[in-house]
Parts: C-alpha cells; sequence; structure tokens
C-alpha cells in the first residue's frame, strides 16, 4: 500500500547549479488507533523514519476552520484536514545565529513554505508557515 501523501521539495541550492539536493516526505496514516509515519528521503535514499502522534480518518470532504487549522501540525495533516491552501510561496531564509560563535556564512539558509487558506465564515486569511513539512506558525492576515 502506497503513502497517504508525498512531497517534494529542493532542500539546497547552489548559484549558478540550482538545486543540488532533493527532501521528499511521504506520510502514512493508519487511522486513529495507531501513529502516523514519516518517511524522509535526501536525494532519493532514505534517512529518517518518524512517528508523528495518532493517525485520524480523513473525511471525504475537507472541513477547515480556524481550530482545524490551528491543531494541525504537518503538510499531511493540513491538506487531509484542509484541502490544498489557496496559494503556496516557498522561500529560502537564514535563520538567526543562536549562539554567538555562529556567523551569518556558517548558517545554511533553510526552506520555508507560505501557504493561504481563505476559511469560510472568517474575514482574515489563514498563513500558515511550515518548515521541514511541520507547522511553525499561523498568522491572519486582512481580505484587503
Amino acid at each position: 500500500m502506497g503513502p497517504d501523501y508525498v512531497v517534494e521539495y529542493p532542500t539546497a541550492t547552489v548559484p549558478g547549479l540550482g538545486v543540488v539536493q532533493t527532501e521528499m516526505h511521504w506520510y502514512y496514516n493508519p487511522g486513529p488507533q495507531r501513529f502516523i509515519r514519516r518517511l524522509t528521503f535526501r536525494n532519493g535514499k532514505l534517512a529518517q523514519v518518524e512517528s508523528l502522534g495518532y493517525g485520524f480518518h480523513v473525511s471525504d470532504r475537507a472541513s477547515c476552520n480556524i481550530s482545524t487549522l490551528r491543531h494541525a501540525r504537518t503538510e499531511y495533516e493540513l491538506i487531509a484536514r484542509c484541502g490544498e491552501p489557496v496559494s503556496k510561496r516557498v522561500e529560502w531564509r537564514t535563520p538567526k545565529p543562536t549562539r554567538r560563535l555562529e556567523t551569518w556564512q556558517g548558517l545554511r539558509p533553510v526552506l520555508v513554505q507560505l501557504w493561504l487558506y481563505h476559511l469560510a465564515n472568517n474575514q482574515f486569511r489563514q498563513v500558515v508557515t511550515l518548515r521541514n513539512g511541520q507547522v511553525v506558525d499561523i498568522e491572519s492576515r486582512s481580505a484587503r
């Protein structure tokens, strides 16, 4: 049986060469009695297997509200519970140094995804920030 959701994106680029490393996430949702598993492949090789909490039943119709959005922890949960976002944007961001010894040159940019959702009965758009497939922030923005 194949994965419930698969996503692939670049994780490293080199000026002049373009993408030099990719990462792929395969999600398996066995239902509410067992844990969701995420397999991470880097450049086509299995690099990590993770358990992400209990699975869930996937509805035929996504019924997304602000509570559902705020409780989603992964890209798979967002897609399964809320459907595809209205838009997706990808940015490379350089993390801020966490220790004095780190320099800007030593920090590699990380891929950040910004997913936009328009929820029914809500005048604000919801911008979900994902890093490495995990939800790291949700922000309400005026629809204007």
